[in-house]
């Protein structure tokens, strides 16, 4: 038989990132960077989609530009 040996450590026994006020605080800072990154995408989406609009009248023949 082998035996076993005590681990001895000055780790906390619990979790700390269990209590209430870190979890709370955990959940609000993934939910305002989701917010934040959604909206970065839709500012991106809405400025490079103008910017091609303006290239592609730009680029049009008068005749063309003055039908739309």
């Amino acid at each position: 038989m082998s035996e076993t040996a005590e681990l001895r450590t000055s780790a906390p026994t619990c979790r700390t990132t269990r209590s209430a006020a870190m979890v709370r605080f955990h959940w609000r800072v993934v939910l305002g960077l989701g917010t934040v990154w959604i909206l970065d995408g839709l500012e991106v989406t809405i400025v490079v989609g103008a910017a091609i609009g303006r290239c592609r009248v730009a680029a049009l023949p008068q005749s063309l530009a003055a039908r739309e």
